[in-house]
């Protein structure tokens, strides 16, 4: 299974399907985070994205599993989960 494939399967196994913006939004952030921290300047402005001064939340299950990740399947992830939370967004699942 490519490593791309094995990053959704985790977020599907995850995911709070009752929360489905919260669950959204904690992995949408670790792609973010582990991404800055790969690749400085790299999140792309669409997910509108800064991260903490504090840095990553590097004890946030999500991030662990995010950090291992390369570059590319964090920018693919990210980018489904920004598509994604848009959907969530204009079905008002957001808060």
């Amino acid at each position: 299974m490519s490593e791309t494939k094995e990053a959704f399967a985790e977020f599907r196994l995850s995911f709070d399907g009752g929360d489905k913006w919260g669950s959204t939004m904690g992995w949408w952030f670790a792609v973010a985070d582990a991404l800055t921290e790969k690749e400085p300047g790299m999140v792309p402005d669409s997910w509108e994205f800064r991260q903490s001064p504090f840095g990553p939340d590097t004890e946030q299950y999500e991030y662990e599993i995010a950090a291992q990740w390369s570059p590319e399947t964090l920018r693919r992830m990210g980018n489904a989960l920004s598509r994604y939370a848009r959907c969530l967004k204009a079905a008002g699942l957001d808060y």
